[in-house]
């Protein structure tokens, strides 16, 4: 059986209010996160499941897809929530989306369209399916706060990247 990795974190808003997808808040979660997915690969996880959201989702896989390229042995798999949720996003999310849906190993869609819980039935699957969390977190009440603490109740380990507040 693999060992899984999968993400949680916050929107790029979220994790720098100012900046959104630039700036030393956005540089700082990436290079943490490279360490954290080199550290797990080094520790023998070898599948990584990004829900592909913009932000971390996107960040995670997109660091994945650069490792993969020195450890070709590992997978990436799109977990996308709803067929089409990434349809209101402005041209430059769209396209990181699309490109890691175009080069991942496998695409998962957990529904045909949007509904209530739709996001959280997309956490918890990962969660599921995985044996690691690695999750960007900010310390504030948010669909990462809930999926970092469905991870610790399921007995998943986890990893917290904590960004400051502003």
């Amino acid at each position: 059986m693999e060992k899984t990795v999968c993400f949680s974190g916050h929107r790029p808003e979220k994790i720098d209010k100012f900046q959104h997808d630039y700036g030393d808040k956005v540089e700082y979660v990436k290079k943490q996160l490279y360490e954290s997915i080199l550290c797990a690969i080094e520790n023998g996880f070898t599948c990584f499941l990004t829900g592909m959201a913009r932000g971390v989702d996107i960040y995670a896989g997109e660091i994945v897809m650069l490792l993969k390229q020195r450890h070709p042995d590992i997978k990436l798999v799109c977990v996308v929530p709803y067929e089409g949720h990434a349809q209101g996003w402005s041209f430059v999310w769209k396209e990181r989306h699309n490109a890691l849906i175009h080069h991942c190993d496998e695409v998962r869609i957990l529904s045909e369209k949007f509904h209530k819980g739709c996001f959280n039935n997309r956490n918890e699957y990962m969660v599921d399916h995985s044996s690691l969390l690695i999750a960007v977190f900010n310390g504030q009440k948010s669909g990462t706060a809930n999926t970092i603490n469905y991870a610790k109740l399921s007995n998943k380990q986890v990893n917290i990247i904590k960004i400051p507040i502003d």
